[in-house]
């Protein structure tokens, strides 16, 4: 039996749909915290109650809120209320509002404050530069295209990594000067009412999403699903495979800071900002429901 074939360590052959593979395990990073979340999540399911609702005080160290496992105060927050919503419905007496878990948040809060997004914008001279790389760092041309479509349309569009990811074909309505993009749903609009995004066509071509647009299409498979950003076999782009291609245009070029999905909202927000349009503008133009906006704006 002929010896098996070696795989390259991070990326496979875009034939295949993925076009990426994560790291081993051992490689990846491990967030504890989020993992014990998702295990009370399955004991709840699985045995309608989580282990510790008669001890409040194993919230703590189950969840890291001592300072020296390093929680930030936001995400302890955010782990505590999903605790808290699981125990309201399963009708179990919720123990995150006890004396003690209430007392550690505020400790938390004291000592470490809320702590600043790390996220750096991704401007619009950034995203020119990332654009460039991907011919370098894409396994073919048609790849290439794609996340070059897929990055234009993320920050003239403000979107959500879910939200750009989950576009259909049916959603985009395209003309020679403008494209018009349907949300049906994101994170401030839980109850369908859509949205349109409308984006004029730019003067540069390289970050013009129109452009990349009409030239994604004459390289798109026909009989595709209903996803618009697909690899040429169909399967669609998944977070992950967003991520890696951004972080390895980012290395190219040699570009410090920590970049992720949502730099490119961050960006986007923040040239605005730059340029002189409103903040009320700008909140509609992101989809804000509140004055968080004003927390992507860098200047």
């Amino acid at each position: 039996m002929p010896p098996k074939r070696k795989r390259n360590a991070t990326m496979i052959s875009p034939s295949r749909g993925r076009g990426f593979r994560k790291p081993p395990p051992a490689q990846r990073q491990k967030k504890p915290r989020q993992n014990d979340l998702v295990n009370i999540m399955e004991e709840t399911r699985d045995e309608g109650q989580p282990s510790f609702s008669q001890e409040p005080q194993e919230i703590r160290p189950t969840f890291g809120l001592p300072e020296d496992l390093g929680t930030a105060y936001r995400t302890a927050i955010l782990y505590i209320s999903a605790l808290s919503y699981i125990h309201k419905i399963r009708g179990i007496q919720d123990n995150t509002q006890s004396f003690i878990v209430k007392k550690a948040l505020q400790g938390l809060h004291r000592s470490r404050g809320v702590t600043a997004d790390p996220r750096t914008p991704l401007t619009l001279s950034i995203l020119q530069l990332v654009v460039s790389a991907l011919p370098s760092v894409c396994r073919s041309p048609y790849e290439a295209v794609l996340f070059s479509t897929l990055f234009s349309c993320a920050y003239y569009g403000l979107l959500r990594v879910s939200e750009v990811l989950n576009i259909q074909k049916a959603h985009i309505s395209l003309s020679n000067f403008k494209v018009s993009i349907l949300i049906p749903r994101s994170k401030t609009d839980q109850f369908g009412n859509t949205t349109t995004l409308h984006i004029s066509k730019q003067p540069n071509s390289l970050t013009c999403p129109v452009h990349w647009i009409l030239k994604f299409l004459r390289l798109r498979p026909d009989n595709a699903p209903s996803f618009f950003f697909i690899h040429i076999d169909k399967k669609g782009v998944t977070r992950y495979q967003f991520n890696f291609l951004l972080q390895k245009a980012i290395q190219f070029h040699s570009i410090q800071g920590h970049f992720r999905p949502h730099s490119f909202r961050i960006g986007r927000a923040t040239d605005l900002a730059k340029q002189g349009v409103p903040d009320s503008e700008i909140k509609v133009l992101g989809r804000w429901d509140s004055k968080a906006f004003q927390n992507y704006i860098r200047l």
